[in-house]
């Protein structure tokens, strides 16, 4: 396993790492490859994205044991900034 070098756990960048297989994957309908985004690439409200992870799905929880997935359609930025300032 490589960890990114500048991960740190109590920070949202550089969350990511790569795993190096003993032997090459079989693609099929349930392993595929992921396309990753470049730093230049934007995204516009309404775009269908898809999240995986291990993360947090309760407010003040814990991590999760199981690979998580949520699909849905982007936000607009608006919507984050009235989000987190109501929050504060």
């Amino acid at each position: 396993v490589f960890v990114h070098p500048d991960w740190d756990s109590g920070k949202l960048n550089n969350d990511i790492a790569l795993i190096k297989l003993a032997t090459p994957a079989t693609f099929s309908d349930t392993v595929s490859p992921v396309c990753l985004t470049d730093a230049t690439d934007s995204f516009q409200s309404g775009d269908l994205c898809v999240t995986t992870g291990w993360g947090k799905t309760r407010y003040n929880g814990g991590s999760e044991r199981n690979l998580g997935c949520l699909g849905g359609l982007l936000l607009p930025s608006a919507w984050f900034e009235t989000s987190v300032q109501t929050k504060e």
